[in-house]
């Protein structure tokens, strides 16, 4: 399962109101709303960069992590060393 961090990035000092991220962003603030809130199936990859640009990230771990059905939450980082795959998603977040 994933796990969308965006609300664990926009308490920490600094952070941009939810407000604040719409107008970033070009969304209403109801889509920030519904980001934050975990109320998405789906989320496009357009979004995800102008998310990742405008809170600062150095890394898709900062708003990502996969979490499996019997296991505590990874990052994709992590997901990818235990299963013995680190080509793709290590080389993108490096």
């Amino acid at each position: 399962m994933m796990n969308f961090r965006l609300k664990e990035l926009l308490e920490r000092a600094g952070a941009p109101s939810q407000a604040e991220l719409a107008r970033r962003l070009g969304v209403p603030r109801q889509q920030v709303n519904r980001l934050v809130n975990r109320d998405i199936e789906r989320i496009d990859l357009k979004t995800l960069n102008s998310l990742y640009e405008a809170l600062g990230c150095r890394s898709v771990d900062n708003l990502i992590a996969y979490k499996a059905a019997d296991s505590e939450a990874l990052t994709f980082r992590e997901r990818s060393v235990d299963k013995g795959r680190t080509s793709v998603v290590s080389g993108f977040v490096a």
